[in-house]
C-alpha cells in the first residue's frame, strides 16, 4: 500500500434532467482511476448486441482503452477462457503482449509455502508439519481452488485434534480434498450434457494433460455428432465454463487434474439406459391361412 486514499467516484445531478452517462462519471476528477471487473468472461453473455447496455459498455471500453478519458486509468479485467473474445465483441481486439497475462498453477516454492502457512498459522499444527504438506501438494496441482479443497477439511481436521497431525486425520483430509476436487470439476462442468462432454474429452483423450489442440480439431469431434452451429455454441460454452482456455491461438483443459477426470468420465460415451423405442420390424412371413 502507498498510503494513499482511495476515493469513491460520486457526481450528483443538478437537475432532475441531468443525468450523468457511465462515461460523463468515469470522466469525473482528474485523479488516477483503477477500475477492475471479475468475471470478465460474463460481458459476452451479459446483454444483446442490440441493447443499449451492449452500447454503453462498448462505448466505455472504447474510451478507457483509447486513453479518453482525460485522467490516467487502468482497468483490471479477470475472467476465464472466453473474456478476450468477450472484450472483442464490444470492439477492443487488441492487447499489448504484456497486458494479457494467463494465470498458472503456483510453482513447487508457492505451493509449498501457502500449505505450510494454513497448517501452522490458522490451524495451529503441532509437530513435523513437512509430511502433511508433502502430501497436499502433491495432489492440488499447484491450482489454487485445490489447495483450499484440502485447507477447509484441514483446519476442520485440526480443530478435532488440537493441533495435532495424526496420520488418520492426514487420510481423511486427502479424501475429503479428492470430493472437494470433483465438486469443483463438476461446477464446471454443469449445464453441458454428457454427450457434449464426450466430444471434448474423445479430442484429449491420447494426449497428456497440459497438452494444447487446435480448435478445428475440437470442432471435428463436435461435428461428429452436431451441426456447425450447435457446435460452434458447445465449444464457446466450454470456452465460457472454464473447461478450455486459450493459449497461442489453440486450446487446452487448464487444470491437468480436469484433464484426466474428463477423460476418465467422459472419454468412452456411455450409451443411454433407456434408449427410445425402436419401430417394429416388418414382418416378411406368408398368411398361411385357409381359404374359405
Amino acid at each position: 500500500m502507498t498510503g494513499r486514499s482511495v476515493q469513491v467516484i460520486h457526481r450528483e445531478s443538478t437537475s432532475e434532467h441531468d443525468h450523468p452517462t457511465t462515461l460523463d462519471i468515469l470522466k469525473y476528477g482528474r485523479e488516477p482511476l483503477l477500475l477492475m471487473m471479475d468475471e470478465a468472461q460474463l460481458l459476452r453473455t451479459a446483454f444483446s448486441s442490440q441493447s443499449e447496455e451492449f452500447r454503453i459498455a462498448a462505448k466505455c471500453l472504447k474510451a478507457i482503452h483509447n486513453g479518453k478519458l482525460e485522467r490516467p486509468v487502468i482497468l483490471i479485467a479477470a475472467g476465464l477462457g472466453a473474456t478476450t473474445q468477450a472484450f472483442d465483441n464490444l470492439g477492443v481486439s487488441r492487447f499489448k503482449p504484456q497486458c494479457k497475462i494467463s494465470l498458472g498453477p503456483l510453482n513447487e516454492e508457492a505451493r509449498r509455502a501457502v500449505i505450510k502457512d494454513w497448517l501452522l498459522e490458522e490451524g495451529g499444527a503441532k509437530g513435523d508439519s513437512v509430511p502433511w504438506i508433502h502430501a497436499i501438494v502433491r495432489e492440488t496441482y499447484g491450482w489454487p481452488q485445490h489447495i483450499m479443497a484440502y485447507v477447509w477439511p484441514t483446519l476442520k481436521q485440526l480443530k478435532l485434534t488440537d493441533g495435532e497431525l495424526t496420520p488418520e486425520g492426514l487420510e481423511m483430509v486427502l479424501e475429503q480434498g479428492r470430493k472437494g476436487r470433483i465438486k469443483f470439476y463438476e461446477a464446471r462442468t454443469r449445464g453441458i450434457p454428457e454427450e457434449q462432454l464426450h466430444c471434448i474429452a474423445r479430442v484429449i483423450a491420447c494426449a497428456p494433460s497440459g497438452t494444447s489442440v487446435a480448435k478445428m480439431d475440437i470442432m471435428a469431434s463436435l461435428r461428429m455428432d452436431y451441426n456447425h452451429d450447435t457446435a460452434e455454441k458447445i465449444f464457446i460454452l466450454a470456452l465460457h465454463k472454464g473447461i478450455l482456455d486459450e493459449r497461442n491461438n489453440r486450446y487446452v483443459v487448464p487444470i491437468p487434474s480436469m484433464h484426466n477426470w474428463l477423460v476418465d468420465n467422459f472419454a468412452c460415451y456411455r450409451a443411454p439406459l433407456f434408449p427410445p423405442p425402436q419401430p417394429p420390424a416388418r414382418s416378411m412371413g406368408f398368411n398361411n391361412r385357409a381359404e374359405d
